[in-house]
């Protein structure tokens, strides 16, 4: 069985995510610019509606339209 591994042999190094077409194979540093992934990112978005008087909710739909 073969795998996808860095030459760094760091297996972690890609993902599958769901781009709404289907799972996709994603470069860790592509996923990882999506809130969906990155809970740094989904912590600024909070903050940021808190900032702007909401409730801190972010809705699915509002983190994939969010470019990073």
């Amino acid at each position: 069985m073969g795998s996808c591994s860095s030459k760094s042999g760091d297996p972690y190094q890609w993902g599958y995510i769901d781009d709404g077409k289907g799972w996709t194979a994603r470069p860790r540093s592509e996923y990882m610019k999506t809130p969906a992934y990155n809970k740094h990112l989904r912590r600024q978005m909070r903050e940021e509606s808190y900032a702007r008087g909401g409730n801190g909710h972010i809705s699915m739909a509002e983190q994939s339209r969010k470019q990073w």
